[in-house]
């Protein structure tokens, strides 16, 4: 009596069932590749996308209005500017050319900016000044043309910018209004300060004289206008 032998696996079923395990890895390799190859290219394709976007702004970016345009220049091969023949005449013209004057006198002795000019109203060859320089001066004319001015007397004191002078209408006294909130009352004949007139505060911006009396009036840049006696240096109400 034969006994049965229960049937064996063959020898090659063992390597088909590796085989089919590693055909799966395979298959799942090449599908990561893949979706790493189109993520790739997805992304390539946003960079591309994302360069013409910028290159459109550049562009736009680069665009000239005509209305914009102030001058034109030439450029040569290295990048200067050509110069234009016509500017090279003007400026030789410009510098041969005398510039008429009518001036009859010169007055030099500010180191600033001349924000006010005024006549002694008895003696037109006599005025006043202020500048920048925080100071005013009195001058006398000369009567030849193109001559400098005489220095009679340098009115120092204010601490910033005489924005306004002006004379008594007997001349014998000239107001001064600065920036540093005050008005000087000086003696016209000696050049000496006689009386510092103190306001509500910040920049004095003009100063004139009463028509009939030394009473002198000062505004101020809060929009006030003080009054004071002149000879005394009182307030008036």
């Amino acid at each position: 009596e034969q006994k049965q032998v229960p049937p064996t696996a063959a020898a090659g079923d063992d390597d088909a069932t590796k085989n089919t395990d590693g055909y799966e890895g395979d298959a799942e390799a090449r599908h990561q590749r893949r979706t790493r190859r189109a993520g790739s290219s997805a992304a390539a394709e946003r960079d591309y996308e994302e360069d013409d976007d910028e290159e459109e702004e550049e562009e736009e970016e680069a665009y000239i209005n005509p209305d914009d345009i102030v001058d034109e220049f030439e450029i040569d091969e290295d990048g200067q500017i050509v110069p234009d023949d016509d500017d090279d005449d003007d400026d030789e013209e410009g510098e041969d050319e005398d510039i008429p004057t009518e001036a009859l006198c010169v007055c030099l002795s500010h180191k600033e900016s001349v924000y006010s000019v005024a006549f002694n109203p008895v003696d037109e060859m006599i005025l006043a000044s202020g500048a920048g320089d925080d100071r005013a001066m009195i001058w006398k004319q000369t009567r030849q043309a193109d001559q400098f001015a005489e220095d009679l007397f340098e009115l120092k004191g204010h601490t910033d910018t005489v924005v306004h002078v002006r004379f008594s209408n007997d001349g014998t006294m000239v107001a001064t209004a600065s920036m540093d909130g005050t008005v000087r009352i000086w003696d016209a004949a000696s050049g000496r300060c006689s009386h510092v007139l103190e306001g509500p505060g910040g920049s004095a911006e003009w100063v004139e004289w009463h028509p009939r009396g030394p009473v002198v009036v000062a505004g101020f840049e809060d929009g006030s206008s003080w009054m004071w006696n002149a000879t005394s240096g009182e307030y008036m109400q």
